[in-house]
């Protein structure tokens, strides 16, 4: 588990195929070993919390694939068979597989810890060898696929470091969700912490990501609101925005920064930047046409909808599609398994969500922002088969049930859940 836990960043690298993560293999593996070697443990898994959910989103996307007049595609099979394969490997089994760890949350923290050490050593020694000698990390591991879009910053004057993912911001995904965990070791000693300041701050900074700093300002927002009110929330946004214009305002060199991580990302949705022929989608168009679905197809188009329709070469809808995808997990959710299906993914994350805001520990609260900081990402993102946002699910329910196991075994202790230990579920 600490091994799975410190690799969840081998994304496209080390990975057999560009859906299957280095993480989806640990897994599996484990699991079979599980299955091999302890039947008789096999009995203490069950269904739980909110899996009665995971599964009617599942069949609400199998529906309309087995009841089209069409036969079903290729496409259709591998994506009925990768949702499938991601939800039992990547996300129930791991929270078993957390649940029977006996893994304290410091033991979780710690090995989130040495995974971003290791991924930020690895993305500061990219980025100066890209930016010196044009090589990359892919250079020297084997990745699962052989394009890689190149991307600069400052104008062209810095290449951009992509870890061991495609794209810079698939590997902040993974910063997203370890850097929170990580946080209780690192704060542990003086020495970590400036460990951590030395060399894991600027590893995620270096990436570039206006998504993800973005959504890590309305996590951090969100998190007040909860822990403070709404009111405190909304002062500190107000205070926060106020000091970034003022610094953007008094110094062309920190406006020039802000423009050119943040604001340039956000003006490629300005009609004026879309391009009508571009080969691919842009990410305006993507959710015009998941909307587009969502109006004229209610109920979905089945998993692995879209990307038949691409591979077929046909239109959808009228609009002829650039990709095979819609650049979103919710959405997604929502163009395949229909409305009924995206308003169960964000019941689902709210359930989650509330249940670790409701409990009183540090393993909770930075779980909260672990969570909510990946699904605000993947709300632009579609990689569903990344192993971040599963695990996160997953340790949210190791840490809800376990709270409720030790509020029904000691009635009379404060329900708390040690900052140090998150206990064993049996």
């Amino acid at each position: 588990m600490k091994l799975y836990i410190a690799t969840l960043f081998f994304l496209h690298g080390l990975s057999p195929l560009p859906v299957i993560a280095f993480g989806f293999m640990i897994a599996a593996c484990a699991m079979l070993f599980a299955i091999n070697e302890r039947r008789r443990w096999i009995k203490g898994f069950r269904f739980r919390l909110d899996d009665h959910l995971f599964a009617a989103i599942y069949a609400l996307g199998l529906l309309p694939v087995l009841l089209r007049s069409n036969p079903i595609g290729l496409q259709n099979f591998i994506y009925c068979a990768l949702w499938l394969s991601t939800w039992i490997v990547s996300f129930w089994w791991v929270r078993e597989w957390l649940m029977d760890s006996a893994l304290e949350f410091r033991d979780i923290s710690a090995a989130a810890a040495f995974g971003c050490i290791g991924l930020s050593i690895a993305i500061i020694s990219e980025f100066v060898l890209a930016n010196t000698t044009g090589l990359y990390l892919s250079d020297f591991f084997y990745f699962s696929i052989n394009e890689f879009p190149q991307a600069t910053v400052f104008g062209e004057a810095f290449l951009r470091p992509r870890g061991f993912a495609s794209e810079a911001g698939f590997t902040a995904i993974a910063f997203e969700c370890l850097i929170p965990l990580s946080l209780e070791w690192m704060l542990y000693r003086r020495a970590r912490l400036w460990l951590f300041m030395a060399l894991v701050a600027p590893a995620y900074l270096l990436l570039f990501s206006a998504a993800s700093i973005s959504f890590l300002a309305v996590t951090l927002l969100i998190y007040t609101a909860y822990r403070k009110g709404a009111w405190r929330a909304l002062v500190l946004g107000i205070v926060a925005l106020g000091l970034v214009s003022l610094a953007a305002l008094s110094s062309s060199d920190f406006s020039f920064v802000i423009y050119e991580i943040v604001i340039r990302k956000y003006l490629e949705f300005s009609p004026s930047d879309l391009v009508a022929d571009a080969a691919s989608f842009s990410r305006p168009e993507a959710y015009g046409l998941a909307l587009e679905v969502l109006r004229e197809r209610p109920f979905g188009i089945g998993w692995g909808g879209i990307s038949q329709f691409f591979a077929n070469g046909q239109p959808l809808f009228g609009v002829d599609l650039k990709g095979s995808g819609l650049i979103s997990v919710p959405l997604e959710i929502g163009a395949c398994a229909g409305v009924t299906g995206l308003v169960l993914y964000v019941l689902i994350v709210f359930r989650k969500l509330r249940r670790l805001a409701r409990l009183r520990s540090l393993p909770a609260r930075l779980t909260f922002i672990s969570l909510l900081w990946v699904v605000l990402h993947h709300a632009v993102v579609l990689e569903f088969w990344f192993p971040m946002i599963w695990f996160s699910m997953a340790l949210a329910d190791v840490i809800a049930e376990t709270s409720t196991n030790r509020r029904r075994s000691q009635p009379i202790q404060p329900a708390l859940v040690s900052a140090t230990s998150m206990g064993t579920v049996r």
